[in-house]
């Protein structure tokens, strides 16, 4: 029928936001023959990708740095917080590709690529990412001396640790054994067997290894 009619957005497609604006058109004598056209334009919804970082046993990592890289040149780097996550939002719909680039202390670096689309479809719900570090091991030197300084090779040392480690080594011709790949955690080492021409020493020393220290080596 001739007359004034308003119309307005109620629905919006998947992905996009709904656009508040009311307009009208009026049908009357003078254009009822002709096709009568409203244009209403959406704005995207903008994407939110959060990264976690996580350690052995699932421990979240704080500091991890990410490089995020995506459409019309998109890249910026990103740093794990307490709860080892790193958040983005405000992406535009494309794929992203993300890289750790810098792991946290005492971690060896993550060297996958991994990617997400934004899309319409996918656009309403925070995207997720998942990187997992492996730690770096510890690694110890005994040094067995005698009278003014001389290293003594074939001091044997028992040296137990987390999860039931326990093993024994021997002093070489330098005064010194040496263990790598240790988990972090607390080691004690005792002197169970003296070089040829010497006592044994009954003392018990420890030492830990944890994150600030494990990619030094150790030394007792």
């Amino acid at each position: 029928q001739w007359g004034t009619y308003k119309v307005q957005e109620t629905k919006a497609p998947i992905g996009y936001k709904l656009s508040n604006e009311v307009e009208s058109i009026k049908i009357n004598s003078e254009d009822v023959s002709q096709l009568q056209s409203l244009v209403f334009n959406d704005t995207q919804i903008l994407g939110k990708l959060n990264i976690t970082k996580k350690g052995k046993d699932g421990v979240k990592l704080e500091g991890a740095e990410f490089t995020v890289s995506g459409p019309n040149g998109f890249k910026e780097v990103v740093t794990t917080n307490k709860d080892g996550v790193a958040n983005l939002d405000n992406l535009q719909w494309g794929t992203y590709k993300v890289q750790e680039t810098k792991a946290p202390e005492g971690y060896n670096l993550n060297n996958e690529v991994q990617t997400v689309q934004v899309t319409n479809a996918s656009v309403g719900q925070v995207q997720s990412l998942t990187f997992n570090d492996t730690q770096v091991l510890g690694k110890l030197n005994i040094t067995k001396t005698g009278k003014n300084g001389v290293k003594l090779e074939g001091a044997e040392f028992d040296v137990t640790g987390p999860n039931g480690f326990n093993k024994i080594v021997t002093t070489n011709k330098d005064g010194v054994a040496s263990l790598d790949n240790l988990q972090w955690g607390t080691y004690t080492i005792k002197e169970t067997k003296a070089p040829q021409g010497y006592k044994l020493n009954e003392n018990t020393q420890s030492v830990v290894i944890n994150s600030t220290d494990v990619s030094n080596i150790q030394n007792i």
